[in-house]
């Protein structure tokens, strides 16, 4: 019996050929072979991003073309992207409100490959105002509102910092907090935009108001005075700011703390005003519409008070000039127990008045 034998000898043969010449065509489109569409790997790409003039380089997206994969940097600009598949990429840095930067040519040639990008770094394209929010400790007050002019008012982060970005070429006035918030008197700041970039206030500092806000009526009209004084009973023993509220032009004045004897001002002065800082301007409307009037901060050198013991606040202008129509009055006479004086002679006598109550608090 004749046994055929079959060719397999030519089937090894063409698949020889054939193999190679298919290899070879699907290179030539661009096809990886193995690798479908959705093949992720494990090639690592990893760097850092420089914010320029920021000390905070974080939350900046870093993406490669051809894969959703993404990348968020920390606060030192550094970032990795992980499970990125054999191949060439461009690597794009961006954030909101900043330019953005690329680098070309991200070779990943293996699996576990980890690739090196040289440190790429982004600017500003508009302008940004931040600053940060303490109590007189220097601890950060959280969820405080700052106002910056028209914007819309932002609160503070858990650890007292704010930012407004997107502002344009302006002087702004910085407000923060409220006229009474969680007990803190509320503080200005003002700062001049003029260029791109990155404008601090600095480190704002709120104090905690002693007694009530007062309410402010109109100028004081006894005869003519040159000191005014109004005591007080503190609840804390020390004293570390006096707001007084004042007619709003540049004049100087002494605020000072004085003893009592027998219900009025001593010659003893326990502490007095060191620095003024913050003119802080109001419209009052309720007396005079378009009116102007300020509440000048006063910090007080350092003193020890008897909380619950009788003091007096004395005021009275650098120039040793009539004070009398200068100062505002309380309407709502927030001191209950508050006394208000004048004197005509430097403090050498004092004379009680009816009316309304010095406008000022205490602060520490």
């Amino acid at each position: 019996m004749k046994i055929l034998q079959r060719p397999y000898h030519h089937l090894i043969l063409s698949t020889i050929i054939i193999f190679p010449i298919l290899f070879l065509l699907s290179c030539s489109k661009g096809i990886k072979p193995g690798l479908g569409p959705d093949f992720v790997g494990n090639g690592v790409v990893h760097g850092k991003v420089y914010l320029k003039d920021m000390s905070d380089s974080s939350d900046i997206t870093i993406t490669l073309t051809n894969t959703p994969l993404k990348g968020t940097t920390a606060a030192d600009g550094s970032y990795k992207v992980e499970g990125l598949a054999v191949g060439t990429y461009i690597l794009t840095a961006s954030k909101e409100h900043f330019g953005a930067a690329s680098a070309e040519n991200i070779i990943v040639s293996g699996a576990g490959v980890s690739y090196h990008v040289p440190d790429l770094s982004i600017s500003l394209n508009d302008a940004v105002v931040n600053g940060k929010v303490v109590d007189s400790s220097g601890q950060p007050i959280a969820n405080v509102n700052v106002n910056l002019d028209a914007n819309t008012p932002k609160p503070t982060d858990s650890n007292g910092n704010f930012s407004f970005t997107g502002l344009t070429n302006l002087s702004y006035r910085v407000v923060v907090g409220s006229s009474n918030t969680n007990g803190y008197a509320n503080e200005v700041a003002n700062v001049n935009v003029n260029t791109p970039g990155v404008f601090s206030t600095g480190t704002i500092t709120l104090y905690k108001i002693d007694q009530g806000i007062p309410t402010p009526s109109g100028y004081y009209t006894p005869m003519a005075g040159t000191m005014l004084a109004e005591s007080f009973i503190p609840t804390k023993s020390s004293i570390k700011k006096v707001r007084l509220y004042v007619q709003d032009q540049l004049i100087a004045f002494t605020v000072e703390i004085r003893s009592d004897n027998n219900g009025k001002p001593s010659g003893t002065v326990l502490a007095h005003s060191i620095q003024t800082v913050n003119r802080l301007s109001y419209t009052l409307d309720a007396f005079t519409p378009g009116a102007l009037y300020a509440g000048e901060d006063f910090y007080i050198s350092p003193v020890s008070l008897s909380p619950g013991t009788k003091y007096w606040i004395v005021v009275y202008r650098v120039d040793g000039q009539d004070i009398s129509c200068v100062v505002y009055g309380d309407s709502h006479n927030s001191y209950a127990d508050g006394e208000p004086m004048y004197s005509c002679d430097n403090g050498s006598s004092w004379n009680p008045f009816g009316g309304s109550d010095l406008l000022f608090y205490t602060m520490y």
